[in-house]
């Protein structure tokens, strides 16, 4: 939307109410809506400026690819998203590990524990035909440490904050383990069945 946009106007005596849209904008972890709201009474134009944060990403807190089992992995994700969007990016980074911490241990079987020895135990391990690597278990420590900057309070005044930029950043570093494990070999599952339709060939078993 564009522009300045009319949505009410009021009128009565000696009073009336105008309230108009500015635009809506969006960004990699949300929505916000700006808008103005213009009160005359007894002859005085007042005018007054707001901003609605935490609008809900429009399907970015839902990955098709994700397994629906455990639920406690969307969940997760899900949560992390909303947190980004409610400028509660703390909170966001805590979730991201805590996703993490759901595929090493009920999705890649390694034995409860501390998150940084889970990572280094399911490398070369395989899921759904997709062998864990070393890159896996490097760019999971990120998740891990920033996770638990998040969850932990800092001494260092650098580390106190988690910015806006911090979880879109932390977000796409997740999504680097997320594709490895479940979007590419989707993806590439899916052509092969599609061309193997297409060219009426059945796989062999």
């Amino acid at each position: 939307m564009g522009g300045t946009q009319t949505l009410e106007k009021i009128s009565a005596p000696r009073k009336h109410i105008c309230f108009s849209v500015q635009c809506v904008k969006r960004s990699n972890s949300g929505s916000f809506s700006e808008f103005s709201f213009e009160l005359a009474r007894g002859g005085k134009l007042e005018r007054h400026y707001f901003r609605i944060t935490s609008f809900p990403s429009e399907g970015l807190e839902e990955i098709d690819e994700l397994p629906e089992d455990p639920p406690s992995l969307r969940t997760a994700y899900r949560q992390a998203i909303r947190a980004m969007d409610a400028n509660a990016h703390l909170a966001a980074a805590a979730m991201f590990r805590r996703a993490l911490q759901v595929i090493t241990r009920d999705l890649l079987g390694a034995k409860p524990g501390n998150l940084a020895n889970e990572l280094n135990e399911v490398v070369g391990k395989t899921h759904n035909g997709v062998v864990v690597t070393n890159n896996f278990a490097k760019v999971g420590y990120i998740v891990k440490e920033a996770g638990n900057q998040g969850a932990h309070p800092d001494k260092d005044p650098d580390l106190l904050d988690f910015t806006s930029q911090d979880a879109q950043d932390l977000q796409e570093i997740f999504m680097e383990l997320v594709s490895e494990l479940f979007i590419i070999p989707a993806a590439v599952q899916k052509a092969k069945d599609d061309f193997l339709a297409r060219r009426k060939i059945t796989p062999k078993s």
